[in-house]
């Protein structure tokens, strides 16, 4: 069977490199990309029903830039002459990164990162700590520079 392999992407400068070190080094793997639209779905309560109209406008523009931004990373692939399957999520992206890996065999996700340390780290977070933490599959970082870095729980076990 084919290993899966998922690239979330965001058309920045490092998920861009996390592209093409997914094309470079999984060519043959099944690729799927991901784009998710950072938003939470409305939970039913007075602040978010009166803010619905809202939410929807943000929910189009985010499909729209989904759209773009996925139909850049198909170009992309192509280049390197790999068919990727593309999907858009909804929600918050860590969350929804690590459920879609884990709903969908995923066996490596690839995304990534900034790399900021110390304050910018506490203050901004990081989405891809927190799949790096939060997912049972392993995950390879890779920064605008093309350094990458792997992780996984079995790392964890035999560090701990």
């Amino acid at each position: 069977m084919t290993p899966k392999l998922l690239v979330p992407f965001d058309d920045s400068p490092p998920a861009a490199a996390a592209l093409e070190h997914a094309l470079a080094r999984f060519a043959d793997e099944e690729i799927t990309v991901l784009y998710v639209i950072d938003a939470d779905e409305p939970d039913g309560s007075l602040r978010q029903r009166l803010l619905t109209e809202a939410f929807e406008e943000r929910r189009r523009t985010g499909e729209r830039t989904a759209d773009r931004v996925l139909e850049g990373a198909r170009r992309y692939a192509a280049g390197y002459g790999v068919e990727i399957a593309t999907l858009t999520a909804f929600g918050r992206p860590a969350r929804r990164i690590v459920e879609h890996a884990e709903g969908n065999g995923i066996d490596r996700i690839v995304m990534g990162t900034h790399g900021r340390s110390g304050l910018s780290r506490l203050l901004l977070g990081s989405i891809s700590e927190a799949v790096s933490q939060g997912s049972s599959v392993a995950v390879t970082t890779v920064r605008e520079a093309g350094e990458f870095e792997e992780f996984s729980r079995q790392d964890v076990a035999h560090t701990a």
